[in-house]
């Protein structure tokens, strides 16, 4: 039987990593497999151990999000490596957000043994920001409530994903813009993701008053003023941020490239023989 191999493992007792059922877990081909591998597990008092029960999760959730909750809620003592592991696998099943955030506040209720760090916040964020549904705003602010409660409101990656979600959500005023006029500290991300939601919302005026503000200017920052100039019918302006990333020493890569040629053929400069010499010339 397919099966017997799995379920026929010694007893012995050595360190957990070095455990059979551990060994054979990355060679079990099928989910009954693996269930057998969790059955031995139980019966070894393996499943005590939080590396060992969390390796099972960990390879029950790609396969079955059901069992691997299953296993998960057997454990005693779930470490914040396999909470995170569950938050990871609803994503990765596209949950929806409140989902997410209800594992969360179990993780919540078991601290001090297993406190939220800054990866579950992580994983949080980007299960809404998937969402992009503004249905879950209500689940989006209680996800940035506890953000504030739990001290990681100056993560820089947190930060920048909480303006993605908002953004994503349709929620770029007042939300995503408050959230970036009362940091103190931004980052590159920060800027761009700020530029580039004023540009896709049409409102270059904001957009370029913000690119304008910048304390230090990439080429991701040069190309989204460009595409946002583009995506709003300004040929001409685009030509222009193009014109004006070459002269402050910025070299385009090739999507930058095809933006500016994009924006020479609306313009009509291709068909006319007046081409833009900075878009043709030959990258230094």
């Amino acid at each position: 039987m397919a099966t017997s191999k799995w379920l026929k493992l010694p007893h012995p007792r050595p360190p957990p990593t070095d455990h059979p059922v551990l060994s054979l877990l990355s060679q079990a081909p099928q989910q009954e497999h693996l269930r057998a591998l969790h059955a031995r597990a139980v019966t070894s008092g393996l499943i005590a151990d939080t590396f060992a029960a969390s390796r099972l999760v960990q390879h029950f959730l790609p396969l079955d999000l059901r069992y691997a909750e299953s296993v998960f809620d057997s454990l005693h003592h779930p470490d914040a490596y396999t909470w995170n592991a569950m938050i990871a696998g609803h994503i990765s099943h596209s949950s929806p957000p409140r989902r997410c955030v209800s594992f969360y506040f179990r993780m919540r209720a078991a601290a001090p043994r297993a406190p939220p760090n800054s990866h579950s916040f992580a994983l949080l964020l980007k299960s809404c920001i998937a969402s992009a549904d503004k249905q879950q705003a209500a689940t989006a602010r209680l996800v940035h409530g506890q953000v504030l409660k739990c001290g990681f409101e100056d993560d820089i990656i947190i930060k920048n994903s909480l303006m993605r979600m908002y953004i994503n959500m349709g929620l770029l005023a007042p939300d995503a813009r408050s959230l970036f006029d009362a940091s103190v500290f931004l980052d590159a991300v920060s800027w761009n993701t700020m530029v580039s939601a004023y540009g896709k919302s049409g409102n270059m005026a904001t957009a370029r008053e913000l690119f304008d503000r910048m304390p230090e200017r990439t080429l991701v920052s040069w190309s989204t003023l460009l595409d946002g100039y583009l995506g709003a019918g300004d040929s001409a302006e685009a030509l222009r941020v193009f014109r004006g990333m070459r002269e402050d020493g910025v070299r385009p890569d090739s999507v930058a490239l095809v933006s500016a040629l994009k924006a020479c053929a609306r313009s009509g400069a291709l068909e006319d023989g007046r081409g833009d010499t900075s878009v043709h010339r030959r990258p230094e």
